[in-house]
């Protein structure tokens, strides 16, 4: 989300023209807030948003905000040779195994509740077909469906997707 932390995050988007939102923030101490309704529609993913859940994921991302999370007892990784749309991004600030795992139960709730399988596009960092052409059901990413996004590159969807559904499975 580019922001220190999910309430900041929340601010920025209520405070965009046109007015922004999604419905679920998950924090850098992998915290979830869902900031709306499923069954609501936010604005956060161009012409996707009838047809989506928005998910922001916190990590300012520049490296030169890696002390605030230090001084908050929850370090990022830096990420490094993570390709994003065919083109190597420079280091930034990663996501924690505790956020992705945070992700992992966020996504198999959601499947669970309203039914979005838990499957991911076969596009690795870079735009998927059927994603931007609206045809996919499951869960991507905003690279997956404009060449104007990189985020959340770096972020292992199938790995997320093998967690997602041992949780599902646990949740039946």
């Amino acid at each position: 989300d580019v922001c220190l932390n999910s309430k900041s995050c929340a601010r920025v988007l209520k405070n965009r023209t046109p007015q922004l939102g999604v419905h679920f923030c998950i924090d850098w101490d992998s915290t979830i807030w869902q900031l709306a309704d499923i069954s609501d529609i936010c604005f956060h993913a161009g012409g996707h948003n009838s047809l989506s859940v928005g998910v922001e994921i916190n990590s300012a991302h520049a490296l030169r905000h890696a002390d605030y999370y230090i001084g908050k007892g929850a370090p990022r990784p830096i990420w490094e040779d993570v390709y994003c749309h065919g083109q190597k991004l420079k280091p930034f600030l990663g996501f924690t195994a505790d956020q992705q795992k945070a992700l992992a139960a966020l996504w198999a709730a959601v499947s669970h509740a309203v039914g979005i399988p838990i499957q991911v596009p076969n596009s690795p960092n870079t735009v998927d077909p059927a994603c931007a052409s609206k045809s996919f059901s499951g869960f991507c990413g905003h690279f997956h469906v404009s060449r104007r996004k990189i985020d959340p590159a770096g972020l292992d969807f199938h790995l997320i997707a093998e967690m997602a559904n041992l949780i599902k499975t646990q949740m039946e």
